[in-house]
């Protein structure tokens, strides 16, 4: 199950800042995107994992299928069982991303530099694909 989100609520130019409500289900870890959008090749320009296989956050930004990915690796107390706020943020100009988790800092890499895609890139954005739990945007 997922939402199809419209386009034009795709964060544009290089920097984005994205933030939601996630309570993970009992089934985590298992291969999930919070969200997602593709080009006309399939390719991600847009991509939350949480969880994937493991207990591993993969946020992915770019253009084309190229991107700027950050990953971290938690534990069942980050991803279920309660109510967690997160917010990820990637700035153009200085190519840092963060990932907080409820208000701190839970992750920060730098040099990513690579442009995010242009709306007329993006065939479809979705929302909850395959999410095991409940998510409030």
């Amino acid at each position: 199950d997922y939402i199809e989100v419209p386009v034009t609520a795709y964060p544009l130019g290089n920097s984005a800042n994205i933030s939601f409500w996630a309570l993970g289900g009992t089934n985590l870890p298992k291969g999930t995107f919070v969200f997602e959008a593709r080009n006309n090749s399939d390719l991600y320009l847009l991509n939350l994992h949480l969880t994937w296989t493991s207990y591993t956050l993969i946020w992915d930004i770019g253009s084309n299928g190229v991107y700027n990915r950050i990953s971290k690796d938690g534990s069942s107390t980050d991803f279920k069982g309660s109510w967690v706020f997160w917010n990820l943020s990637k700035d153009g100009n200085s190519g840092i991303m963060n990932v907080h988790k409820n208000g701190q800092l839970w992750e920060s890499q730098g040099n990513k530099n690579i442009p995010s895609a242009d709306i007329s890139e993006i065939v479809y954005f979705r929302l909850g694909v395959g999410y095991h739990g409940i998510l409030e945007v």
